[in-house]
Formats: structure tokens, sequence, C-alpha cells
């Protein structure tokens, strides 16, 4: 079984570096899968939301703009397990991350219902 979402999902920093979201497991509650973090919980896992369902990733870090647990694949954060979310308007403290990388075939699933 795959441990990231490289082949369908991941974020673009500012410095081009990609951060891809890996699945991981809750030491306390045993739940497994991307650990997603609702705004203003930051890195509590108590208050994270697991996940293996990539189509649920795009939707909570793209739609919902929360955070995820994701692994730089170069730079000098390379390997190191960060929280990042995208950054905007109503997110400027999140300037590590400027966009995001998704699939052809799952890009429908950031399209708001009321274009489809």
């Amino acid at each position: 079984m795959k441990n990231t979402s490289e082949d369908s999902f991941y974020l673009i920093a500012h410095n081009n570096c990609h951060y891809v979201p890996y699945k991981k497991r809750n030491l306390k509650t045993g739940a497994y899968g991307y650990e997603l973090l609702p705004e203003g919980n930051g890195n509590n896992p108590s208050a994270a939301e697991y996940t293996e369902d990539v189509g649920y990733l795009i939707k909570r870090v793209v739609v919902d703009k929360w955070l995820v647990r994701a692994k730089a694949l170069s730079g000098p954060q390379k390997n190191q397990p960060n929280s990042v979310g995208l950054s905007g308007p109503e997110h400027p403290t999140r300037r590590l991350i400027r966009a995001y990388w998704i699939s052809p075939k799952l890009q429908h699933l950031t399209i708001p219902a009321s274009y489809i």
C-alpha cells in the first residue's frame, strides 16, 4: 500500500519544493491515514482527522483550507514532517505554501458544486 499522495496530490512551496502528504499512525488512538488538522489546531494530533482517501484529503486541504502533515522532497527540510496548508488572504501566516498539484483525474474534486 502506498504511504504518500505523491502521484495524486502535493503542495508547492514558494521555493518550488514539493511537500507530499504522507500516512501516519496516531500512537494514542491507533488512527491511521493522512493527518488533517482543522484551522486553529496547529500540530495537535488529538484534534486531527485521519483518512486514507486521497479525495477527502484534497477536499479538506484545498477546499476547506485545513493543514496536513507532509514531508518536503528536497531542500533544507527534506524528509522532515511539517503541518502545511495553502496560504492566501484568509491565512496570511501560511507563507510557505503557494500552490498545489492535483492529478488530472482528481481535479474535479476542487470544482465548486455550483459549477457542475
